[in-house]
């Protein structure tokens, strides 16, 4: 036997397998290529499907342009009679359910429309409304008779609606369908009442409305002594003494009625209809009617007008012709003014005149305080406490800016320090002189 080593190394046996490792290969950016270890990428283009898009033609007109009206609208400063605003009124709700059945291609009849614009408008809606409305736009609305069916009587008995179509013209329609075989491009008219539509046709209805006022207006100042000659444009107020109310109403449009077919309930209507038909236009007829004619003219009596009673005329007796008509012309200068007279005066004008009572709050708040500067939000807290009207309190702060400008001798300034604003008021300044001299200026702008 041979002789065994003194030491012995005992080892676990090594794993001959290891888990295989991804073998990082050298990257080449010289051609552009990139060998990167990564998930295989998706060369293949996925398939895209659209629904059908709408696409604005490129000859369409920018916003600015179609929505131009609405900017230069402006805020209305003519008011309205009762009547023509509930008529503006009534054609706004009939637009609004004529726009929902026209837009889902339903046939808009009376029997249809009354009951839906009645809950819209919580009044009655009869056929002279809409006669009125087909009067004043007669564009608006298309009427007809068409004859309908009543399949579900036992009578099987038909009979004719009023059928009412909006004019509305035709808009075009862009449609595009994208897809990976091939693009499907639709184009086509189609009619439809959108909230722009609906929009154009309620400011073009209450200008016309508002035209008609305007005649009457003119008139009115023409009947005036003296008469005023004034642009109609330039009108933002109506005259003091013109009555809006009593503008006249609406004329009504015949609309279209059912063909008169009469039904004989029995044979004594058959026999009293002939014995019409062969009776008139007779020779003893046409006397009788002379006759009576003459017998009305014969028995009228001569009517002779009395002269109006004119109040004025009676009191302005004895009183100079010159007098009277410097007098006159001072109203109508006066009430030239204010027709022509601008919503941004009004405000103007009563800012000025709230300056001489706000120049004394502000003057007992300093003395009350016994300081000569306040904080700015302190003040304007005590102003809306006592004021005698409740004004907002950036509408104050700008009463307050615009106190300052006016007053002389920097009697209120506005001092900012460490973030904060204050109100400093000069004491020394009298406070009679600063009140007069606001007055004055409240005067000129009035």
């Amino acid at each position: 036997m041979g002789s065994l080593p003194m030491f012995a190394i005992v080892a676990s046996p090594q794993k001959g397998l290891y888990t295989p490792t991804k073998s990082i290969l050298p990257m080449n950016f010289g051609d552009g290529e990139s060998n990167e270890l990564m998930s295989p990428k998706k060369t293949a283009t996925p398939r895209r499907l659209f629904s059908p898009t709408k696409e604005t033609p490129s000859t369409s007109q920018p916003a600015y342009q179609r929505f131009q009206s609405l900017v230069e609208s402006g805020r209305p400063t003519l008011q309205l009679p009762y009547k023509y605003r509930c008529l503006a009124e009534t054609f706004k709700c009939l637009d609004t359910v004529c726009s929902m059945f026209f837009n889902r291609h339903e046939t808009i009849t009376m029997k249809k429309l009354k009951p839906a614009v009645q809950r819209m408008l919580r009044k009655n809606f009869s056929e002279s409304s809409l006669a009125q409305i087909a009067h004043l736009y007669p564009e608006a609305y298309k009427f007809s008779q068409k004859k309908m069916t009543n399949p579900g009587s036992l009578t099987k008995y038909d009979y004719y609606q009023l059928v009412i179509t909006p004019n509305v013209a035709e808009s075009s329609v862009h449609v595009t369908s994208t897809t990976d075989s091939d693009d499907i491009i639709m184009s086509g008219q189609r009619k439809s009442m959108n909230p722009q539509v609906m929009t154009e046709r309620q400011q073009h209805f209450n200008k016309l409305l508002l035209d008609i006022v305007k005649v009457e207006h003119n008139k009115f100042l023409q009947s005036l002594n003296p008469p005023m000659h004034i642009s109609p444009e330039r009108v933002t107020r109506w005259h003091p003494e013109f009555d809006l109310q009593n503008c006249p109403d609406i004329g009504r449009k015949e609309l279209p009625q059912p063909p008169n077919i009469e039904k004989f309930s029995s044979a004594r209507d058959i026999l009293s209809t002939a014995r019409n038909l062969f009776d008139c236009a007779t020779p003893k007829e046409r006397m009788m009617q002379r006759y009576e004619a003459k017998q009305k003219l014969d028995k009228q009596p001569d009517v002779v007008e009395p002269k109006a009673y004119d109040p004025v005329a009676s009191i302005l007796k004895g009183v100079p012709k010159s007098l009277i008509e410097r007098i006159r012309a001072r109203q109508a200068a006066k009430a030239l003014d204010s027709m022509t007279r601008r919503p941004s005066q009004d405000k103007e004008s009563n800012n000025y005149a709230r300056l001489p009572d706000l120049a004394r709050h502000i003057r007992n708040i300093f003395v009350t305080e016994s300081k000569g500067v306040l904080d700015l939000d302190f003040v304007l807290a005590k102003l809306e406490n006592s004021y005698r009207e409740q004004i907002p309190r950036n509408d104050m702060k700008e009463l307050l800016q615009l106190l300052a400008k006016e007053t002389p001798l920097n009697w209120l300034t506005f001092p900012h320090i460490r973030d904060r604003d204050f109100l400093k008021i000069n004491k020394s300044a009298d406070l009679t002189e600063i009140i007069k001299q606001l007055q004055t200026k409240a005067e000129e702008k009035r």
